[in-house]
């Protein structure tokens, strides 16, 4: 393990066991007493994985694409039986302190709960958010530690094929215990009064209330060159605005991009680093005109894309994630909607290099605290990304016409705007859009 801060990358080592598995072998009262207590929820090691058959895979994975098709499984869910399934890795750590750990998810298809060393971690509820969870006390440092993942893929979240199991990256970020939070930090480009500039919000932990640390920050142009870098003290929330003359603007035909970057030090040695690409670009809405970007009228060229693709189901790699930018810019597409769900980082990433703009959208119309952690997840991975223009609340929802929908899509909307005020805020109506109270009120 590095004494840095790095990202424990899991992709190699897992094993997949398709259906529930057997975790104990008897009822006796100690085997029950044990199974419920910390570190038991697995039963004995031992029986957990030499009494089920486990095959090797590698993450990201979707079991639902190897299963043969079913003639008697549902038309709608790609003529495949949903079921249960079950991962593992081995996870070997040094014999080091470790202060902070946190397992993230980018994605597990499937309702999905999570083991370390036998005690339960983290639940989710979706498949389409970004999760963690924080391990660092489950942990054991000098010794082989167990990673397992109960995927629940008998549910679904979509009226399409849309895969089961893990099926983005899974990552330990190992962390000091000073640190950024890179969730809760935001980086644009904006424009005011004609002058632009690179705002950075930057969420900091672990601080030491005597201060003496600093955060040292430089912003490269899309040529590499550095227009501006400074300094300024740490604290928990430290706000930069930096000035940019002569800014080169962001667009579908070009893309260029700023590369902000910073570092927390204590005066002897560098504790964390931050980084984000930032393109200066401006998107306005008008009832009468249409939308301009950059100050000129705009037409935005758009297609719905589903996120599974042929021969991998929902394990889309980079790789083929560019391959499909790419060729739907060949065919003069200039903006992507992401048809119906939250999309990974690595996605937009993509579209920001290459020149896609991006409608995200939320998979789950509701308030409940779930839901509104789902839109929250989505919005913390969007915002640092040029490419978003625009957050969708929902697609065709039965209560967009109603009151319900607009109390719905109000608080949704809220929720949004306190993470991120500087996009607009939609939602996909098939309808209603004349009844006097709906979602788009």
């Amino acid at each position: 393990m590095k004494t840095a801060n790095y990202n424990y990358n899991l992709t190699e080592g897992w094993y997949f066991h398709l259906g529930d598995v057997k975790r104990f072998r008897n009822n006796r009262h100690s085997s029950i007493y044990s199974f419920c207590k910390a570190g038991g929820a697995l039963g004995r090691d031992d029986i957990f994985l030499a009494d089920n058959e486990w095959k090797p895979v590698h993450v990201p994975h979707d079991w639902l694409t190897e299963l043969p098709y079913d003639p008697t499984a549902v038309p709608t869910l790609g003529f495949k039986k949903r079921g249960e399934g079950w991962y593992y890795v081995k996870v070997d750590l040094p014999d080091e302190k470790i202060a902070q750990a946190r397992l993230v998810f980018e994605g597990v298809l499937g309702q999905t709960t999570v083991y370390v060393n036998g005690t339960v971690a983290g639940r989710n509820m979706s498949g389409y958010n970004r999760f963690s969870c924080e391990i660092a006390s489950d942990l054991l440092p000098g010794e082989t530690n167990i990673i397992a993942v109960y995927v629940d893929g008998r549910t679904f979240e979509a009226w399409s094929y849309e895969g089961a199991g893990l099926y983005r990256p899974v990552y330990i970020e190992f962390r000091e215990e000073v640190r950024f939070e890179e969730d809760d930090s935001f980086v644009r480009g904006e424009q005011t009064n004609g002058a632009w500039s690179v705002n950075a919000d930057l969420s900091l932990s672990g601080l030491d209330s005597d201060g003496g640390m600093a955060v040292t920050y430089a912003l490269r142009d899309p040529s590499g060159d550095v227009v501006a870098s400074g300094t300024a003290p740490a604290s928990d929330a430290v706000a930069l605005t930096i000035p940019v003359s002569d800014p080169v603007l962001w667009s579908p035909e070009s893309p260029a991009l700023y590369e902000f970057s910073c570092a927390l030090s204590d005066g002897e040695r560098t504790v964390d680093r931050f980084s984000a690409s930032v393109g200066l670009r401006t998107v306005e809405w008008t009832a009468d005109r249409g939308m301009y970007l950059n100050g000129k009228p705009y037409k935005v060229k758009g297609i719905c894309g589903h996120q599974d693709h042929g021969g991998v189901g929902a394990a889309v790699t980079p790789a083929i994630m560019e391959y499909r930018i790419r060729r739907l810019k060949e065919l003069g597409i200039n903006a992507y909607r992401c048809a119906h769900h939250a999309v990974p980082g690595d996605f937009l990433a993509i579209c920001d290099r290459l020149g896609m703009l991006v409608m995200v959208e939320n998979r789950h119309f509701s308030v409940s605290e779930d839901a509104k952690k789902q839109l929250a997840s989505l919005v913390r991975v969007a915002r640092n990304h040029p490419s978003v223009f625009l957050y969708s609340l929902f697609n065709e929802e039965p209560w967009q016409g109603d009151e319900r929908g607009y109390r719905i899509a109000k608080e949704l909307r809220a929720l949004v705007r306190s993470l991120d005020g500087t996009r607009a805020v939609t939602g996909a109506m098939n309808g209603s859009i004349l009844h006097a109270v709906n979602a788009s009120d």
